[in-house]
């Protein structure tokens, strides 16, 4: 009721004025939040922005309580600002949650735009679409622009539209946030720098650029609803003859922006209100995913000369780009001075120093108050994961406290690169199952090396060099990463490693045998034809080149192996023992005999025997007969055993002759003589 009686009134001084449009509405911006998933659909916030003129002229110095915001669907995949008309399928209704006063900040005494006054209104709505692959686009549209604005022909019928474009919902996107708040007045014939300050969510890269505002497409009362369709494109101001977007002051004028950190410098030479607009294109993958555009109404006022603040050399560092690796510690002095020996206040801002976006996060000491000079210092301890292709920005604005006070803003910007991936992986990117190989990469200082295998095991590590058993059949990789001296890790590079199946190889268990006996060997494999073979010893084995070849080993313990070779290098292995019974004949100890003697042989450990020489033994076939050689005899005895095993002892008799005795001749001699005996 209220709003209704507001239009009333509205509606009054329109049909009796031509001066209602002017005063009240200075710009503003659209964008958006992803809120997430809801069932088969998508939910977002509308984040919408306004500020109007809250000065003493103003026809509307407070937002309303309540806007409209329209939801269209895109047409075309792949160019988001292409297509033609759009369909609206959703008026979202968004409500007023906060306002902010924006008044200058003069000091005692001075009067130099006093009177400007600027009340920031915030909206936010929630909605929800379904899935599409060409995306969405959220228009707003107010009317009427302000009639005192220099730079737009005819501006009281040229409303604002303020637009933002959604990729697809597979594409989860929040739009940049502006951080800053627009500036009351700039002064005539004076270079000013605004921040335009905003930071990206989803850490996408944003482009900034001068752009012309649209015009939106109410005519007449404050509030047109968003049309249906949206047409396409939309259309922009029309400027007054010798103004553009590009000369928003004209062509004596000046204006500048940094298409990075979107921090834009004016100078316009005469009074007066500009329009100027600034749009964030968003990229992510080199892709243009997002855009967005910001709407602002400059004041130009005649000040007195007051030259602002200088970034001084003399209080630390002048360089606003620095760059490091993740982990590492940054820390620097900046310092400003006043010209005119004004008291200069800095305040800083970013996102680079809030714990909830970034973590850790940078601290500097500001805000910082002091008479002709003023220094801060930023310091941060980067951790590991905190580098990103973007630099991350904060702004440094020095105030002065002259009439009016003058504000020098600068940006500074600090990459975090990551650490660098190893140079190289050296290795075979070819091998056989189960070899073990060695990897290695060229050493970097500062450096240490972190590796992993998929397929196989480190069986060594020396830092830059491993040892790798690849232990699965297939493709194996190799991943390697470097770690810097602060602990931070690297992207891994990677190599694929092929690794060919290793013949499967197997002989029949291992054996015993008898000495002297042969045993078939039985080896089976699943390598393909054209397989060769080798086993091993080559002694004492018959058809060595079949998998079946027949051996008699003459050790008592023979290790037999089999060796396949695939034919493209890998060889596979098995190995089967060959033993013999152990044989405990024993033919007896050696003996000596007198001829014509008998003695009797003790064999033992057969179960039947045989004595080879018969002629002089009492039995052949018992393990202890009697013999009687007549000459030294070296009896061989033949056992079967309890293995069924025939094996041989021998025992060696060796026969003495019987001495011969020769009787002499008796001899007689006298007491006292002595006589040679000879036998």
């Amino acid at each position: 009721m209220q709003r209704l009686a507001t239009y009333i009134i509205l509606l009054f001084t329109l049909l009796f004025s031509n001066n209602f449009y002017s005063s009240h509405l200075i710009g503003g911006n659209l964008g958006y939040e992803y809120l997430g998933q809801v069932g088969n659909n998508y939910q977002y916030k509308i984040l919408y922005t306004i500020y109007v003129d809250c000065g003493p002229t103003s026809n509307a110095p407070n937002p309303f309580s309540t806007e409209e915001v329209g939801v269209y669907t895109h047409d075309i995949q792949n160019s988001p600002m292409g297509g033609g008309d759009k369909t609206r399928i959703q008026l979202v209704t968004v409500n007023l949650i906060s306002t902010t006063l924006i008044q200058p900040d003069l000091p005692n005494g001075c009067t130099v735009g006093q009177s400007t006054c600027i009340r920031e209104g915030k909206y936010e709505g929630i909605f929800t679409v379904p899935l599409n692959f060409t995306g969405y686009h959220l228009y707003a549209d107010i009317c009427c622009r302000n009639g005192a604005i220099d730079n737009i022909q005819n501006p009281v019928t040229q409303g604002t539209g303020f637009h933002a474009y959604i990729p697809p919902p597979l594409i989860p996107n929040n739009s940049p946030v502006f951080t800053d708040l627009p500036i009351p007045f700039i002064c005539a014939g004076d270079t000013t720098s605004i921040l335009n300050s905003a930071y990206d969510p989803d850490g996408d890269l944003m482009v900034f650029s001068f752009v012309e505002p649209f015009r939106g497409f109410g005519t007449q009362g404050f509030y047109p609803a968003p049309p249906n369709p949206l047409t396409w494109t939309l259309d922009p101001v029309v400027y007054a003859p010798t103004y553009s977007f590009t000369e928003p002051f004209g062509p004596n004028g000046y204006s500048s922006i940094n298409a990075t950190t979107g921090l834009t410098r004016y100078m316009s030479p005469s009074t007066g209100n500009f329009v100027v607009a600034v749009e964030i294109k968003e990229y992510r993958n080199g892709n243009l995913i997002g855009v967005s555009k910001r709407d602002l109404q400059l004041l130009v006022i005649n000040c007195p000369i007051n030259p602002p603040p200088n970034l001084d050399p003399q209080f630390g560092s002048t360089t606003t780009q620095y760059s490091l690796e993740e982990g590492e510690t940054i820390c620097f002095d900046f310092g400003f001075n006043d010209p005119n020996g004004d008291t200069i206040t800095i305040t800083s801002g970013g996102v680079i120093f809030d714990p909830l976006i970034t973590n850790p996060p940078a601290t500097i000491t500001t805000p910082v108050t002091a008479l002709d000079t003023a220094s801060a210092e930023f310091c941060w301890t980067t951790a590991c994961g905190q580098a990103q292709a973007l630099p991350y920005q904060f702004q440094v604005s020095a105030s002065d406290r002259g009439c009016p006070p003058k504000t020098t803003n600068e940006i500074f910007q600090i990459t975090v690169n990551p650490v660098n991936p190893p140079d190289t992986l050296i290795g075979p990117e070819f091998t056989c199952q189960y070899n073990v190989e060695s990897y290695s990469t060229d050493v970097q200082s500062n450096t240490t090396y972190d590796w992993s295998v998929i397929g196989g095991n480190i069986v060594q590590n020396n830092d830059s060099i491993v040892l790798v058993e690849w232990t699965s059949a297939g493709t194996g990789t190799i991943l390697l990463s470097a770690i810097n001296q602060f602990g931070c890790s690297s992207t891994s590079i990677a190599m694929d490693v092929t690794i060919t199946s290793t013949p499967a190889v197997d002989i029949q268990g291992d054996s015993t045998i008898c000495l002297g006996e042969s045993i078939l060997l039985v080896g089976t494999t699943n390598a393909p034809p054209g397989y060769s073979l080798n086993w091993s010893p080559s002694t004492n084995i018959i058809n060595s080149t079949t998998l079946n070849p027949s051996v008699f080993p003459s050790e008592d313990s023979t290790y037999y192996i089999l060796e396949i070779n695939s034919g493209i290098g890998c060889i596979g292995l098995d190995s089967v023992l060959i033993t013999h019974f152990n044989s405990n004949l024993d033919a007896g100890s050696d003996n000596t005999i007198c001829e014509g003697d008998t003695i009797q042989l003790n064999a033992s450990g057969g179960v039947s025997y045989n004595w080879v020489i018969t002629d002089s033994l009492s039995n052949s076939n018992t393990p202890n007969p009697f013999a009687w050689p007549t000459s030294s005899t070296e009896y061989i005895v033949e056992a079967i055993d309890n293995n069924n095993c025939t094996n041989q002892d021998t025992v060696l008799i060796t026969v003495n002759p019987v001495p011969q005795i020769i009787q002499l001749q008796d001899q007689i001699i006298c007491e006292g003589d002595f006589i040679v005996l000879d036998a």
